[in-house]
């Protein structure tokens, strides 16, 4: 009576049944240990399942998420049942969980856990420790432990999915025929010799299957009776047309058992088979839910979008609410994804604007409308259908005007329209972003992207304005640049290149900071368009551009450097007279003797004048060269001017004796004997190691 009640449904029906038999059994009845055992296990979990009418009761049905209420009427009555069950008897197992289940409803987790990894030791084939294997982790993550959590998970669906297979493959060949003797001989076999037939007794444990095994053997036992009577001799022909009758009568009899023996291995098979996947499923869904919860190791974008979407390809019974909530995760995912999600899911359950869509078409609570539109937009985004995305995104905006989302819809906007090439109706919208800067992350990138759209007007000065700012501001907090901000004012130069290049040039450079404004930036400015030309091989416009600087500020320190630029760029090129042309420049402006030392000291100008030494060498003897090639008075005696500030310039340098020599070399060529002379001696007097002063 008890159990019937229960399976119709009557809870308390079966409380009373159970409850009776109980009493009884503890009055006037000497009842075997395992009855007893079973009676409290069943009469533990019923009590405990008692607010849970509404669900199946069948083992191993009732969700987990429904244990997560506040403590419940008679859970102390079923602990007292499981805890009454022998530890060493065949529900012991199962009286453990009922336990397990117990401490997590009533939040002792620490104990819950213990539970649950005694339980994760034993026969891994076992109903109630494949259940024990699922809940470990949902214990362990409600306890704070994402790692474990997700090892456990990760566990369970790669256990599960290896035990769906075996018993895919044993149904195949149950429905083959494939297995019936070894049905017939199981009990039989040696387990060592017979794997196939070790496994299969812990799938098949129904009370019916070993009755079917019982009435098999008796019947083994019987055809094998008649056989030894019908060999026997005598008995006449009446006799043995009675064995061969009861013969027949038994072999029809073996095969009917055969036939409802393999139909019940199929049932419990298949019942079975439909509980792991079942569980599969939960582990799969228990690991997608904990996406992003851990940095290292965790689970990532692909695995949570496989997981969820097996499961909903595969889970047999979804309520509407997870559904939901699933296809909006998968969605989402979706959309981080982009292109890389069809690697994971090539035919995806539902597109991420078809998701959302039919979410809006559910008319969702208020709350979560402004979130489905904001995905939605970004779903149309990504699939180029920019003017749907814009649609929705003003909506957003029109619905929802003090939304989180709301200041991200206007620049969403605005990009939309610059993608669209509308850059007049795109600059006001970034304008519209910029009315509030505290609190705004979107003020900078709006900033950027509004100079680019006045770039794109043709609107050089104002964009300047904008790319100066967003330069001063990442400038004023350099360790807040990321990767994207880095690459962000690595383009705003860039576009002030563009800007002074559709301008005047480097004279514009100086009309723009004529405001007072950006003063920081003057020789940055100048010193970034000249690369900008190099970089386009436009040499004339970049020594140009180095020239408007050293003529605007050349009492910088930049400016000398500049020229020493210059020189290296004509004689790059091969334009040798504008590099002697530079070189004089330079050595007239900021020579050794020059009032520009007065100002500049130190180690940080040795680089300038290694550069003027270098310079004065050199139209020493250019202008040497030239003379001896035309040989022209006036010409010699400039090279000979050359080597004379060299040696007033660097009289201690290495190559001071040669250059002495060279310089009365060139005196006595210039017909100037007598300084000829005099300088032929100085080699003599002052360089007495050097290789050519006997000549001198």
């Amino acid at each position: 009576i008890g159990m019937g009640s229960i399976k119709i449904g009557s809870w308390p029906g079966g409380i009373s049944g159970l409850s009776s038999l109980r009493k009884r059994l503890d009055i006037d009845v000497e009842a075997d240990p395992q009855f007893i055992d079973r009676l409290n296990t069943v009469f533990g979990y019923l009590l405990l399942f008692e607010e849970y009418a509404g669900s199946r009761t069948s083992y191993g049905k009732v969700s987990m998420r429904g244990f997560t209420t506040p403590k419940k009427r008679g859970y102390r009555d079923a602990l007292e049942m499981l805890e009454a069950v022998s530890e060493q008897g065949l529900y012991a197992d199962k009286a453990l969980l009922g336990r397990a289940w117990i401490a997590i409803d009533t939040n002792e987790l620490e104990q819950a856990r213990k539970i649950l990894e005694r339980l994760m030791v034993r026969d891994a084939r076992h109903l109630v420790v494949q259940e024990a294997r699922l809940a470990l982790p949902y214990v362990l993550e409600r306890e704070g432990d994402v790692v474990r959590a997700i090892d456990q998970y990760r566990g369970a669906v790669q256990f599960f999915g290896e035990e769906r297979e075996r018993l895919d493959r044993l149904l195949l060949q149950l429905g083959k025929g494939e297995l019936d003797d070894r049905f017939l001989t199981m009990r039989m076999d040696d387990p060592e010799r017979n794997p196939l037939t070790a496994y299969l007794p812990r799938m098949l444990l129904a009370p019916l299957w070993n009755r079917l095994l019982d009435d098999i053997e008796e019947i083994g036992r019987m055809r094998a009776r008649l056989r030894e009577w019908e060999s026997r001799p005598g008995g006449g022909a009446a006799l043995r047309d009675e064995f061969s009758r009861q013969r027949a009568l038994l072999e029809d009899l073996h095969i009917r058992t055969s036939v409802e023996l393999r139909r019940e291995a199929e049932r419990q098979l298949n019942e079975r088979r439909s509980r792991v996947n079942h569980y599969l499923n939960q582990a799969r869904y228990g690991l997608a839910e904990l996406y992003g919860r851990q940095a290292h190791g965790g689970v990532d974008a692909r695995e949570a979008l496989a997981a969820y979407n097996a499961y909903l390809e595969e889970a047999p019974e979804v309520t509407e609410e997870v559904r939901k909530h699933i296809i909006g995760r998968i969605a989402d995912l979706e959309l981080e994804l982009g292109e890389e999600a069809r690697e994971v899911v090539p035919q995806a359950r539902l597109p991420g604007v078809a998701a959302y869509l039919a979410e809006l078409e559910k008319d969702p609570q208020e709350g979560s409308k402004e979130d489905v539109l904001y995905k939605l937009a970004r779903a149309y985004e990504q699939q180029g259908e920019t003017a749907k995305a814009l649609e929705v995104l003003q909506r957003l905006i029109q619905e929802y005007p003090d939304s989180r989302y709301v200041a991200e819809a206007h620049f969403r906007v605005a990009e939309g329209l610059f993608v669209e090439q509308q850059y007049g109706e795109a600059a006001a919208a970034y304008g519209g972003i910029l009315g509030k800067k505290e609190g705004n992350p979107y003020y900078y990138h709006a900033l950027y992207k509004r100079g680019w759209s006045l770039y794109r007007l043709g609107r050089y000065r104002q964009a300047l304005e904008d790319f100066f700012a967003v330069l001063e501001h990442y400038d004023a907090s350099p360790g807040s640049q990321g990767g994207a901000d880095r690459e962000m004012y690595a383009d705003a130069q860039r576009a002030i290149n563009m800007c002074f290049v559709n301008l005047k040039g480097p004279a514009s450079i100086e009309e723009f900071f004529a405001s007072g404004r950006y003063q920081r930036y003057i020789e940055a400015a100048y010193q970034s368009l000249a690369e900008y030309y190099l970089a386009q091989e436009r040499f004339s416009d970049a020594v140009a551009t180095w020239s408007t600087y050293i003529r605007n500020y050349p009492d910088s320190e930049s400016a000398p450097r500049y020229l020493v630029r210059i020189i290296a760029t004509w004689g790059e090129q091969g334009f040798e007279e504008n590099m002697v042309a530079a070189q004089e420049q330079l050595i007239d402006r900021y020579g050794l003797r020059s009032p520009f030392w007065s100002s500049h000291q130190g180690a940080r100008f040795d680089d300038v004048r290694a550069a003027l030494k270098r310079a004065t060498r050199s139209l020493a003897e250019h202008y040497h060269a030239a003379a001896r090639q035309s040989g022209k008075r006036e010409e010699f005696l400039k090279a000979a001017d050359w080597y004379r500030r060299y040696l007033r310039d660097y009289p201690a340098e290495p190559d001071a004796a040669e250059l002495n020599y060279l310089y009365a070399e060139i005196l006595e060529e210039a017909g100037r004997y007598r300084a000829a002379v005099a300088e032929y001696g100085s080699v003599v007097e002052n360089y007495p190691r050097f290789a050519r002063r006997a000549e001198a």
